[in-house]
């Protein structure tokens, strides 16, 4: 299993190759996401005027795109910084599907198939928030599954500061992951009612091994002998 860990690790470097190879990425939304970055950078310089028709909402749930052009825009060609994005969601893409594959138990070569579905129409049209929003949302529900089946405090809170996260990367893998949540999650008065039907089970088998028992049943006697 180690070794194919490592050949998967190379195939999610293997997905940089076409981001880099072209001098433009096919991603519609991208020059819109770098205009957002830019009147976010010098929103208040008195040359453009941007203050007078745009302020910054710091609750915009798909705020780390253009947070990226933003920041990085003042070093970094927008081409570049498109680029750098696209690779951190091709390499997180693939990474997160290994994480989430292990931690279910499933079988590693499948991870194969994320290399060509990463590059889907989200990616064409330049979702950059989004893209980077979904490798988070597949480790959240990795997570999340290792949760109900051992919970730890660890994991609690990994899960709690994923969710927090997501809301500022996009709102719909948010929502998404809420709701993976508020559904995987225990109720507890069904584990009450579980654990009664389980208290029923045990005592009418008793009983019934008894009844067994009585009638001369060696196999019966055997088992409430062990019990």
């Amino acid at each position: 299993e180690k070794w194919l860990c490592f050949a998967l690790i190379g195939l999610a470097a293997l997905a940089l190759v076409p981001i880099w190879t072209v001098k433009i990425l096919p991603m519609a939304d991208a020059p819109q996401q770098a205009a957002l970055g830019f009147i976010w950078r010098n929103l208040a310089d008195p040359q453009f005027r941007f203050m007078d028709i745009f302020s910054t909402n710091l609750l915009t749930p798909y705020l780390v795109g253009p947070a990226f052009y933003r920041y990085l825009g003042g070093i970094l060609d927008p081409f570049l910084i498109t680029k750098l994005c696209a690779s951190i969601y091709a390499l997180g893409f693939m990474l997160s599907c290994v994480f989430l594959v292990r931690s279910v138990g499933g079988y590693l070569l499948w991870t194969v198939m994320a290399l060509p579905i990463a590059f889907n129409a989200a990616f064409y049209w330049g979702l950059t928030s989004f893209l980077l929003a979904v490798p988070l949302a597949i480790v959240f529900v990795a997570c999340v599954y290792l949760y109900v089946g051992g919970p730890t405090l660890r994991t609690g809170v990994v899960i709690a500061t994923l969710l927090i996260t997501l809301f500022w990367f996009h709102i719909f893998a948010f929502l998404f992951s809420a709701l993976l949540v508020s559904q995987a999650m225990p109720d507890p008065r069904a584990c009450e009612v579980d654990r009664a039907r389980h208290d029923f089970d045990v005592a009418t088998a008793l009983r019934e091994c008894r009844r067994m028992a009585e009638h001369g049943y060696p196999d019966a006697q055997l088992i409430l002998g062990v019990m």
